[in-house]
């Protein structure tokens, strides 16, 4: 059986026989030559998984090479943000604390295993400040540059982050890498982790600047267009009433369906289902197949 980190194209092979998750990262860990089996995760990334040490490795495609995320044994943070206060999660600890944007402390490891936790099943999303009568949001772009995530970290929570908000229908796509963005509440800007923290408009999606305004009268014209649309039947999936013109969900370029299925690419590059408006992955989108029904999206609001 095969493995590879998520930051890497090179696959390796486990030295010992494994049965379970645990014994796949122990042998990952002694082949990495890591302190702890403990900085291993065995991850699905389209799913967001994590999967727990008792798995059996049975149930894995075997085919495909098993996907390893490894985290940080040492995690440091910029000396000027260290400060005295106490972390809420842990006051009595002594571990090196620094400040989040409301002016609150945390250490690296707690702000990772809050975000870690509030990412799970079951987990409070979005990750909020601890310390009582604050309740601030921590950006997901503001943790991942405290808590000192690895390429493989960065990699696996900004997918985990995005499938987590679509769920809660917070978030805008990233016109320049497509990646889901979590809105912040009230502001009309976002800031996209994946892109070294690009920040762009949520209405019109071009490059956030000070003093950004967006031409209303364009936006307003788009937004008849998209509210006038003709409702057509995509007999390709067997789909009805699907609005004949929609807004790429990347670049919110108009674009009007002709024939044959629902699968579209934009001229940005961006691919993503006509019907449902979910992207593309791998070619397929990540609804159901190319000829195969899906609830169609509600009109668009620019």
């Amino acid at each position: 059986m095969e493995y590879r980190m998520l930051s890497s194209n090179t696959t390796k092979v486990f030295t010992t026989q494994c049965v379970t998750v645990g014994d796949a990262k122990r042998n990952i860990a002694c082949n990495e030559k890591l302190r702890s089996f403990r900085s291993v995760d065995i991850v699905c990334i389209d799913t967001g998984t994590i999967y727990a040490d008792e798995v059996n490795l049975s149930s894995f495609r075997t085919s495909e090479p098993i996907l390893v995320m490894i985290g940080n044994e040492d995690r440091k943070f910029p000396s000027y943000l260290e400060t005295d206060e106490k972390d809420p999660i842990c006051p009595d600890g002594d571990e090196p604390r620094f400040l989040m944007p409301c002016r609150h402390a945390t250490t690296p490891e707690n702000l990772f295993g809050r975000m870690k936790s509030s990412l799970g099943s079951g987990g409070s999303f979005p990750v909020r400040c601890t310390t009582h009568g604050c309740d601030m949001v921590w950006e997901i772009s503001d943790i991942m540059k405290r808590a000192d995530l690895t390429e493989d970290e960065k990699i696996f929570f900004t997918a985990k982050s995005s499938l987590v908000s679509m769920r809660n229908l917070n978030v805008e796509t990233c016109p320049k890498c497509t990646a889901y963005c979590q809105i912040n509440s009230g502001s009309p800007s976002v800031s996209c982790a994946q892109c070294s923290d690009y920040t762009f408009c949520i209405k019109c999606k071009d490059a956030w600047k000070d003093g950004h305004t967006c031409d209303i009268k364009d936006v307003a014209e788009m937004q008849k267009i998209l509210d006038e649309a003709n409702k057509k039947d995509i007999d390709y999936c067997n789909v009805e009433g699907v609005p004949d013109t929609r807004m790429c969900p990347s670049c919110k370029r108009l674009i009007q369906h002709d024939s044959m299925c629902k699968h579209m690419k934009c001229l940005c590059g961006a691919k993503f289902c006509f019907v449902c408006l979910t992207f593309c992955e791998d070619s397929n989108p990540s609804c159901t197949d190319f000829d195969t029904k899906c609830r169609p999206a509600p009109t668009q609001k620019c």
